[in-house]
């Protein structure tokens, strides 16, 4: 099993035209990876992806909930500490934050 960081996950996530190539690289490792050997994904990289996704690409809360939603029920996937991310994904929506 691979850990992947919060690049990755944003680039996974994210269609940026400026880093069209990356995005590329980075599904195409993620699908590669979580047929043959799995991916963990720490709760630091989810957190800081959130905040990149939120602050940087302005990214709506439905869509990183949708996002997170995707990684925690997809065959291959780990997600480090899964009942705090997914309560905390709960909780999300009705924050006062971003």
């Amino acid at each position: 099993m691979i850990s992947i960081d919060t690049n990755v996950l944003v680039r996974i996530c994210h269609d940026d035209s400026d880093a069209a190539d990356q995005t590329v690289s980075a599904r195409k490792l993620a699908v590669e990876k979580v047929s043959s050997e799995g991916i963990f994904v720490t709760l630091p990289a989810l957190i800081e992806t959130v905040w990149v996704l939120r602050t940087r690409y302005k990214k709506p809360k439905q869509k990183i909930i949708e996002f997170i939603e995707t990684l925690s029920t997809t065959k291959g996937i780990t997600l480090d500490q899964e009942h705090v991310i997914l309560g905390a994904s709960q909780e999300y929506p009705s924050g006062k934050h971003a």
